[in-house]
């Protein structure tokens, strides 16, 4: 859990389109998180652990390409520097693929990755994730 906000700037760098429809895109995000981080763990057995203070400059970059107006395929990476305690890094990315099956339906696959040089003690560095999902639009 954690408690906090930030701030920041995109910059639309490439937004290519065909009619409405974005075929291409890149953007770069640079902003600065601040806020608290409240650790507890719940497993094996319940336990306080040290809170975080986070002060962060972070940037990001977020690509999309249309193979067709059927597939898309999308890549979202994040990094934050924590000054206060570290430096300690915090990376995440996740880059999905999605089909339309039917008009306002899609599939998406997604496989994430979030690591962080400072994690809670007894616990590693580094989380995947695989997500199969159903997706609707309006």
């Amino acid at each position: 859990m954690a408690a906090g906000g930030g701030g920041g700037i995109s910059l639309q760098l490439v937004d290519e389109k065909d009619g409405d429809f974005q075929t291409r895109s890149l953007r770069v995000d640079f902003g600065f998180r601040g806020g608290y981080e409240y650790r507890f763990q719940y497993y094996p057995v319940p336990l306080n652990l040290e809170d975080q203070t986070i002060a962060a400059p972070k940037g990001g970059v977020a690509i999309r390409y249309a193979v067709s107006r059927e597939v898309i395929l999308a890549d979202e990476l994040n990094l934050l520097v924590n000054l206060p305690d570290g430096p300690r890094l915090l990376l995440t990315n996740v880059i999905k693929l999605s089909t339309q099956l039917y008009k306002m339906l899609a599939f998406s696959v997604s496989y994430g990755i979030s690591e962080d040089s400072g994690p809670p003690p007894g616990k590693k560095n580094l989380d995947t994730t695989l997500m199969l999902a159903l997706e609707m639009t309006y």
